[in-house]
């Protein structure tokens, strides 16, 4: 058998290399990942705080509800996580109200319009009407759908057009949003804790509802929303009612000061100089600690070319 070709000119020999030399490198790095990990507690505002967004647009907001809440605070709370904070929430794309409550209460009305029209239709065609229960039973199915034409309108593309044409009808002057009326829909009123987050990104806007009986359920599975939407992409794992933040892994990658690299090092070589083989804090080697910062000394030089 012939043998392969190689070619090995001006590559590195790491065959030269005694690796058990660098246990003590390892042992620091080790050191390291550890002491930069962090434990938080599970919050809102933790789970914003982990948010990585690129744009000044773009945010991320999440409000609880604790049960005993209606479907109109679902609603009126995903109008207001809507709005960005340099704007109010009529300044809204896709969103000019007037009055929340109004808003919400049409929101929460056209989840059930379709509904209760079939009931009254049910109803009428079921029982045995005189003549003027069945015209009042009309008048209020008209005015049924009415109000469901006005909502079509008002969520429609042409959205300022149907405006102009429902002010002749004495219609709110109002446009809300697919999204946020859905709110309401998804909403469990049963539910111990309902959580609302808004997740804006470029011209997008999306909402997440989550319901559980417990708090930090809620806060888990929005966690896990925001990680498949690579808002957060830190390596987290969960410990009780805590989330642990692996940091330290990679902290020396962070921006660092080639300086203080130096002087770190010089502090660890004059230890050994004057005998001392471990560090205090560490009580690992200090030969150790100046292979660590030579290694982080020559990576962030070349970061910077």
């Amino acid at each position: 058998m012939k043998k392969a070709l190689r070619f090995n000119e001006g590559k590195l020999k790491w065959s030269l290399v005694h690796f058990k030399s660098l246990e003590p490198l390892i042992q620091v790095l080790m050191f390291g990942a550890s002491k930069y990990t962090k434990s938080v507690c599970l919050t809102e505002e933790s789970l914003l705080s982990l948010c990585q967004l690129w744009e000044k647009e773009e945010f991320v907001r999440i409000v609880t509800l604790k049960k005993g809440f209606v479907q109109k605070d679902c609603v009126q709370a995903a109008i207001e996580l809507q709005a960005t904070p340099q704007k109010s929430a009529g300044d809204v794309e896709k969103l000019d109200y007037y009055d929340l409550k109004v808003c919400a209460d049409l929101a929460v009305k056209q989840n059930g319009l379709k509904r209760i029209l079939q009931q009254k239709m049910l109803e009428r065609n079921t029982k045995k009407c005189t003549e003027r229960s069945l015209n009042l039973e009309r008048k209020k199915e008209l005015e049924i759908l009415k109000e469901e034409r006005i909502l079509r309108m008002l969520q429609s593309k042409n959205a300022i057009p149907s405006l102009e044409i429902l002010n002749s009808e004495e219609s709110p002057n109002l446009f809300i949003s697919k999204d946020v009326s859905k709110v309401a829909e998804f909403a469990d009123l049963t539910s111990d804790y309902t959580s609302i987050m808004t997740i804006k990104q470029e011209d997008t806007v999306i909402y997440f509802v989550v319901n559980a009986t417990k708090h930090l359920d809620c806060l888990m599975i929005l966690l896990k929303n925001l990680q498949k939407q690579k808002l957060i992409w830190k390596p987290i794992t969960r410990k009780g009612n805590k989330i642990i933040l692996h940091e330290g892994v990679n902290n020396w990658k962070k921006k660092m000061n080639t300086s203080e690299i130096l002087e770190s090092s010089m502090r660890h070589l004059t230890a050994l100089f004057d005998g001392e083989e471990n560090d205090k804090e560490s009580k690992l080697s200090h030969a150790g600690h100046v292979m660590c910062n030579m290694m982080f000394y020559i990576y962030h030089k070349n970061k910077k070319k």
